[in-house]
């Protein structure tokens, strides 16, 4: 892999440069914006010559080194429990901790057994009186929408907490993994990872469902309209996938868009989809072996994934050629029939990554 070096350490063979960076991840996660690049030069001026990886007796002290930094670094137990349980201010010198705990890509299912103390004693009591397997499925659907919803309010639910716990208070300086208020751009997710979320959604809707009412067809309980709801569904699908393909011109010019920002959806927040079919399937299967014998709320769901499949598989296949689109002018375009709109910067938070730096980024924002 001659000629390949990595951007953070000029010189520095690439291979040789994501083994330092895989020992250097136990470190805390603003140490290692400031520090990897001078790092990993330093372990490869230290490396045996045409040595391509840290060796484990170079690595051994870092990853000490590094579990070691990240325990100072982090908050004491109460400022842990007060921020995660009750959104407490935590103190200004563990910012640069908030900071990495609101990057962090899979938060939202991180949050999640948060999110479910406060509602234990309720789901204690409620697993405690399931007499069926009905209840068990449904309590099961319950924190799967639960998930779901902490997944889909993910950007929403960051920034909320950037400006409760990063704003500097009355006279403070603003510091290293701080932010201020400032007029930023507007974030815009990448579509072809959310489509891609989205066929996700509707395999799980389709296949969850379809097999639902295979049960119900073995048991002999299968109704003719279940048929002909499915075969109307999947030809109303294909209508609307048609139907997108004659309003993508819209998007062969989109305008110049110097008020956005094009961002990539976090790997929590494309959870959400999926999430809340594997919920809508759960529900489907505690009706049916609550009183919905015939499968009707299976039935429904089925539909539903069948009208969606083929405009999802259709404009997931088309966006792979146009990865510069952005969700919501996809969606507005092949929806809605309407060009792009035009994006302007809004009042937001910049997060600072020095008290000295001229620059900085944009805070997390819905």
């Amino acid at each position: 892999m001659s000629g390949l070096h990595d951007e953070g350490a000029l010189g520095v063979d690439l291979r040789f440069a994501r083994s330092a960076r895989r020992w250097l991840a136990a470190y805390p996660r603003d140490w290692r914006d400031a520090r990897t690049g001078e790092m990993t030069s330093l372990l490869a001026d230290l490396a045996p010559p045409g040595a391509h990886r840290v060796g484990v007796r170079a690595g051994m002290p870092l990853l000490w080194s590094g579990l070691a930094t990240r325990r100072r670094a982090r908050p004491p137990l109460h400022v842990v429990l007060g921020y995660r349980l009750f959104n407490r201010p935590v103190p200004a010198r563990y910012r640069p901790w908030v900071r990495a705990d609101l990057e962090a890509p899979w938060r939202p299912l991180r949050e999640l057994p948060w999110s479910l103390t406060g509602l234990a004693p309720l789901l204690a009591f409620m697993g405690a009186g399931l007499d069926s397997g009905a209840e068990a499925v449904a309590l099961v659907a319950y924190v799967l929408a639960l998930a779901a919803a902490e997944c889909g309010r993910d950007s929403r639910h960051r920034r909320m907490l950037a400006e409760r716990h990063l704003l500097p208070g009355v006279g403070e300086d603003v510091g290293a993994g701080g932010v201020r208020r400032a007029v930023v751009l507007r974030d815009r997710v990448r579509a072809l990872p959310a489509a891609g979320a989205a066929v996700r959604a509707v395999a799980v809707l389709g296949t969850g469902s379809g097999g639902l009412l295979a049960v119900v067809a073995a048991q002999g309980d299968l109704e003719v309209g279940t048929a002909v709801a499915a075969g109307v569904a999947l030809a109303v699908g294909g209508a609307l996938a048609l139907g997108t393909r004659h309003r993508r011109w819209l998007l062969d010019d989109p305008p110049e868009q110097p008020g956005r920002r094009v961002v990539a959806a976090t790997p929590g927040a494309l959870l959400a989809g999926p999430l809340a079919a594997a919920a809508a399937v759960a529900l489907a299967v505690a009706l049916y072996l609550g009183a919905d014998a015939h499968g009707a709320a299976a039935t429904v769901l089925l539909a539903g994934a069948l009208v969606a499949a083929p405009v999802v598989v259709v404009t997931r296949r088309w966006l792979t050629a146009h990865r510069q689109l952005v969700a919501v002018d996809v969606v507005r375009a092949l929806a809605d029939g309407l060009p792009p709109a035009l994006d302007l910067p809004r009042p937001g938070l910049l997060l600072v990554e020095a008290p000295s730096a001229p620059s900085a980024r944009p805070a997390p924002s819905p």
